[in-house]
């Protein structure tokens, strides 16, 4: 009895301080939120499905905190029925990913594939997700529905900072984009989804310690 008691009272210890997180294919761990950290700057932002393409574009820039470098996240997607559909985590970078200089490339590489130097960098490994629970329709047209609802999505921005003995500390933030600032414009063959709040804004960020 007294062992079941004790198993008891170190399970609802636990619950109380950690809570168990499944991210990126890794095995269990647990997470802890530690405290508040500056928010995050936002400048720039830009959301957009691109008329009769079936691409979508997500681009901004961002200061994870004051006296560090300015940093470019953006990607360039596919979407099946011109609305903004939610993105993997894409890596974001100290130069912009889309120029038309012949290091573009190369460039555009680092918002799937990390700079592994970034992490030990005064901005740390940054990454953002672009979530919008759409039907995910293969037209805009069966997407109507959801789409004109305000229905909002989430910009969520991770910042993956060093830590000691296999711990993982991240700064992290969600910023929530009303149902109302990403319309659908056009009609006919012309609808598609854009992004018309504020180009900038803050994002609350706290600082999370996994292990």
């Amino acid at each position: 009895m007294k062992a079941r008691s004790l198993i008891t009272i170190l399970a609802a210890a636990a619950s109380s301080t950690a809570s168990p997180i499944h991210e990126r294919g890794d095995p269990p761990h647990f997470k802890k939120r530690l405290r508040e950290v500056p928010s995050f700057q936002v400048t720039n932002f830009t959301a957009t499905a691109i008329i009769l393409s079936h691409r979508v574009y997500y681009g901004f820039n961002l200061i994870v905190e004051p006296g560090t470098p300015l940093l470019y996240c953006q990607i360039l997607g596919t979407t099946g029925s011109e609305s903004l559909d939610s993105i993997r985590e894409t890596y974001c970078s100290n130069s912009t990913l889309f120029g038309d200089d012949d290091e573009s490339e190369p460039l555009r590489k680092r918002a799937v594939y990390p700079d592994p130097d970034a992490l030990n960098s005064p901005t740390g490994l940054v990454s953002f997700q672009w979530k919008y629970p759409g039907p995910g329709a293969d037209t805009l047209e069966e997407d109507a529905e959801q789409l004109d609802s305000d229905t909002p999505a989430k910009l969520i921005i991770i910042r993956q900072l060093p830590g000691n003995n296999g711990e993982n500390i991240t700064d992290e933030g969600v910023y929530v984009v009303p149902g109302s600032d990403i319309p659908v414009l056009g009609t006919g063959m012309f609808r598609h989804q854009v992004y018309t709040g504020p180009e900038n804004f803050t994002v609350d960020a706290f600082r999370f310690l996994t292990i």
